[in-house]
């Protein structure tokens, strides 16, 4: 069945990812809801990322990221750091339904 609040990424992967390019974001992924049917008007989005590290400013990317995708995708947006992961449990829910957006 087809659900018509399902997030059609190729809307916006050009945008993203000029976005990533301009916060030093290595790769960027989906996870969560906005791949599934479960996806709906009120939905947030989960991003999973890895940041370039040769810019050690972190705290300024991760938040201009974030609200750069949030007024792109008209949405809240829930940012996950992967190297931050530490709870095996969580890690195999992402591991799941993980998928590329970006990738420098």
């Amino acid at each position: 069945m087809y659900n018509s609040d399902m997030f059609d990424l190729e809307l916006y992967k050009d945008e993203i990812a000029l976005i990533c390019k301009r916060f030093g974001i290595k790769k960027l992924e989906f996870f969560g809801s906005v791949l599934s049917e479960e996806f709906g008007e009120h939905s947030d989005i989960d991003c999973l990322i890895t940041f370039d590290e040769s810019d050690g400013n972190y705290f300024h990317r991760y938040f201009d990221l974030k609200y750069a995708l949030e007024e792109l995708l008209g949405r809240d947006v829930d940012i996950v750091v992967d190297s931050a992961i530490k709870n095996p449990y969580f890690r195999m829910a992402v591991d799941r339904s993980r998928q590329l957006v970006y990738a420098a």
